[in-house]
């Protein structure tokens, strides 16, 4: 007698091509910028670090210039920290204004990454709860297939990439 294994893989390996049909690809203004569409796996972790960590760059030597001016001897000795340089301060002000674009393309990935998983991009404000939100982001962003053809946040970016899915 045979027994069908329930927890065994699938055995088809059907390709899907939806070649035929049309999908516009988003721009890539309106992947780093725009909080609408859909982004593949691939994509998320390419504009994640292509992207976001190119502009977080000149924001981390802004930083580091600001650290710099601050420590130096004549700043640390007693009583002269009413002679804070202006240069550290102003650095440091650069720093956190170049972090906004960073972190505004950020967010907007995360949100397409969640409009392909079917979900909502205001998910992306998981990211503010201490330890579980990045493993959450890792987990649901980086990991978990999208959802195959169109939904309700648009086009497939597989289809629109003219890529395939391989079937389950």
């Amino acid at each position: 007698m045979e027994q069908n294994n329930i927890y065994a893989a699938p055995e088809t390996t059907e390709v899907v091509n939806h070649s035929a049909e049309t999908h516009t690809p988003l721009t890539l203004k309106q992947k780093l910028w725009g909080f609408k569409g859909r982004i593949s796996r691939a994509g998320y972790w390419g504009y994640t670090y292509s992207a976001v960590l190119l502009a977080s760059i000149p924001a981390m030597i802004a930083y580091g210039i600001g650290a710099a001016l601050l420590m130096t001897p004549e700043v640390l000795s007693d009583g002269a920290m009413e002679e804070i340089p202006v240069a550290g301060i102003t650095s440091f002000a650069v720093a956190f204004l170049l972090y906004i674009p960073a972190m505004w393309m950020s967010y907007a990935i995360i949100a397409k990454r969640f409009h392909d998983r079917g979900k909502s991009g205001w998910w992306s404000l998981i990211t503010f709860v201490p330890y579980v939100g990045g493993i959450w982001i890792l987990i649901d962003c980086g990991c978990l297939a999208g959802d195959k053809g169109k939904n309700h946040y648009g086009d497939d970016p597989l289809l629109a990439d003219g890529k395939t899915h391989a079937t389950a």
